[in-house]
């Protein structure tokens, strides 16, 4: 019979027990390493989430609001919606006091259509350029670079044929009888060339 010698009957338990707790470290903080790294990102996540949700609920709100304050204004009487010069002063003050509405534009069931927005292509002396678009003209709409007081600068563009009555924004407001939200949808807006 083969004798094993002494040294390896002390070394390889010695061994393999090092290698086993060894092992197992290694296996435990590699799942602890896994349940950190989803933990990290399950928060990161919901921070993001939450951020988006947040920023969205604010840029939707100056809209929502804008709409409710007109529709007031129209109930008690202080907003005619036939006065153009009177929307037109209107919807400049709106567009510059709500840092996050863009535009705001008005459609008339005679086929009229008023707005004042920013100009966001860059197209106009700088960065805080309006826009107004009005038609005054039946079947024309004409686009003016104004200054903060709304006073026409210059005619940048017009656009025969336009009817704010045949627009989903429009359509949609007329099936709903009030505000409501529109599918996204093309902008037919400002023909600049830069």
């Amino acid at each position: 019979m083969t004798q094993i010698p002494l040294r390896w009957v002390l070394v390889v338990p010695f061994v393999l027990q090092t290698l086993g707790a060894v092992g197992l470290v290694g296996y435990l903080s590699y799942r602890s390493g896994q349940q950190s790294v989803a933990n990290l990102v399950d928060q990161l996540m919901n921070q993001t989430s939450s951020r988006i949700s947040n920023r969205l609920d604010a840029y939707l709100r100056a809209p929502q609001d804008v709409v409710r304050l007109n529709q007031l204004e129209m109930e008690q009487g202080l907003l005619d919606p036939d006065n153009i010069p009177q929307l037109e002063k209107l919807s400049l003050n709106q567009v510059q006091s709500f840092e996050d509405l863009i535009s705001i534009g008005w459609g008339s069931a005679q086929g009229g259509t008023i707005g004042v927005g920013r100009d966001n292509t860059g197209a106009l002396a700088g960065p805080g350029a309006l826009v107004l678009a009005d038609e005054t003209t039946p079947g024309v709409r004409r686009f003016y670079e104004i200054d903060a007081q709304g006073n026409r600068l210059r005619l940048l563009a017009e656009t025969p044929g336009y009817d704010p009555r045949q627009r989903p924004w429009y359509e949609l407001a007329v099936k709903a009888a009030g505000p409501t939200w529109t599918p996204l949808y093309p902008f037919s807006g400002l023909p600049i060339a830069s």
